[in-house]
């Protein structure tokens, strides 16, 4: 199952952070805050407190930093909730004011134009999207973990693209640069992981995917995920156990995915609950308990309707977009 949908990017959890020293303290607070929030789970909160803070901002030059600040990190809100066509829409509002504002230089532009980038990618959009990240690549002033964010992005893009090889060896990279950055323990490398190890997969490397899944679901012990991610990583976890290791733990893994099942954003849910549940039947069918994998499809099919394209069950055929 695909970890980050493509529409995503990898940015789910890199909401842009404040380095101007210009910002406005109420301004820097609300976008604080609204980082807590989206680390948190709670995506819808930090939405509304968003839409309402750009709403009754100026039109002076520190007002538009504010609000190409604030619309990227809406964009972030808009993804985690599914709502992709808004979180569009929110970046690219948020890239053309701040380019209008202070040049097509500034280095307020970078976290925006890595969020469409990811989004071109998840639209097949790739010359587009290695456009948007070379110009992101070329602005003044990255550190180890916007290097990080932009080979996870390249990454992505060369996988997307049929570039599997040299897409391992910029995931590699990228990893490499997170931990470099401090971050090797915690949510902001998970995307990352998730990328490679469905990569893996697609390659049939289940031993090294398996272990990069499980240091995700390592990682969630200390400090909680994103629940897309979460949920994801437990259903791609048991899929794997079931055709390649140990069906006893694959059945804990699918319990545990269903379960998640709620805690996904409304937007979410149905897609990623349709694809867990035909996941689980499926493994019920492979061991013989076909009367429970019936129960499993009409439960699906209850909860979230029919499926609107051909369901895949198979990890490898369903690899990304997800950073």
């Amino acid at each position: 199952m695909p970890h980050l949908p493509t529409q995503l990017a990898v940015l789910l959890c890199a909401a842009v952070r404040l380095t101007a020293a210009s910002i406005d303290p109420a301004c820097d607070a609300a976008n604080r805050q609204a980082i807590v929030l989206l680390a948190a789970n709670r995506a819808s909160e930090a939405q509304e407190k968003l839409f309402q803070f750009v709403a009754q901002l100026g039109s002076s030059s520190d007002d538009n930093l504010c609000r190409g600040i604030a619309l990227n990190n809406l964009t972030a809100a808009y993804q985690s909730l599914g709502k992709f066509d808004l979180a569009e829409q929110a970046v690219s509002q948020s890239v053309n004011l701040l380019e209008n504002e202070f040049g097509p230089n500034s280095v307020t532009l970078r976290r925006p134009l890595q969020h469409l980038a990811g989004i071109a990618i998840g639209k097949g959009q790739f010359s587009k999207a290695s456009h948007l990240l070379s110009r992101a690549e070329s602005l003044p002033g990255a550190d180890l973990l916007d290097q990080a964010l932009s080979q996870g992005l390249r990454a992505k893009l060369l996988a997307e693209s049929g570039h599997a090889e040299e897409a391992e060896a910029v995931y590699r990279e990228s990893i490499a640069g997170f931990e470099q950055a401090g971050h090797g323990a915690t949510p902001r490398i998970a995307p990352e992981l998730c990328n490679l190890a469905v990569l893996y997969l697609a390659r049939g490397r289940v031993p090294d995917a398996i272990a990069l899944l499980q240091r995700v679901l390592k990682i969630a012990e200390v400090t909680p995920l994103d629940a897309d991610t979460y949920v994801k990583t437990l259903a791609d976890l048991a899929v794997v156990e079931s055709r390649h290791n140990d069906p006893k733990q694959a059945e804990l893994y699918f319990e545990r995915a269903l379960a998640g099942i709620d805690s996904l954003p409304a937007g979410l849910r149905p897609n990623v609950g349709r694809h867990i549940y035909l996941n689980y039947a499926t493994f019920l069918r492979s061991t013989g308990r076909k009367r429970e994998a019936k129960t499993i499809n009409e439960e699906a099919l209850s909860r979230f309707g029919p499926e609107p394209v051909a369901a895949a069950v198979d990890v490898a055929a369903l690899q990304t977009e997800r950073r």
